[in-house]
């Protein structure tokens, strides 16, 4: 019995670890979402900034080398979006791990008071006792 109480208990302490190395992912990926959504909005605002500075510039030289930079900038806007819905998609698989590891930790804990209770019924029926009842509330 204090065997399997120690196993249980270890099995509870590696539920936590891993709920809490999940949350952890977690907490990361969602960071690692607001990085690249910062930015593509920074992407952005350069974007428009060179779109409309293209608009007053009369130079063709001027005119290719802010083409360049914009198309640069558009791509490097789409890869932004592109690792951000990859984070979006870690960030929802972390969740689903974190749910599972919780649900994982709810059995662990199920497992204990049912041991619990096995133990107690062995107690009572090795000293022979018969268990309290509880008694009715009086209105």
């Amino acid at each position: 019995m204090k065997r399997r109480a120690e196993l249980l208990a270890l099995l509870a302490r590696r539920e936590q670890v891993r709920l809490s190395h999940a949350a952890l992912r977690l907490r990361a990926a969602e960071q690692a979402e607001q990085e690249a959504a910062e930015r593509i909005a920074h992407v952005e605002r350069l974007l428009g900034e060179k779109r409309s500075a293209i608009g007053d510039t009369t130079c063709p030289a001027q005119l290719r080398a802010l083409l360049i930079f914009g198309t640069a900038l558009v791509a490097h806007e789409t890869d932004c979006r592109i690792r951000g819905q990859s984070l979006a998609a870690a960030t929802q698989a972390a969740q689903l791990d974190l749910g599972s590891a919780d649900a994982r930790s709810r059995i662990v804990d199920d497992r204990r008071a049912t041991t619990a209770r096995q133990v107690r019924a062995e107690i009572d029926e090795s000293t022979h006792l018969v268990p309290s009842r509880p008694t009715a509330r009086r209105v």
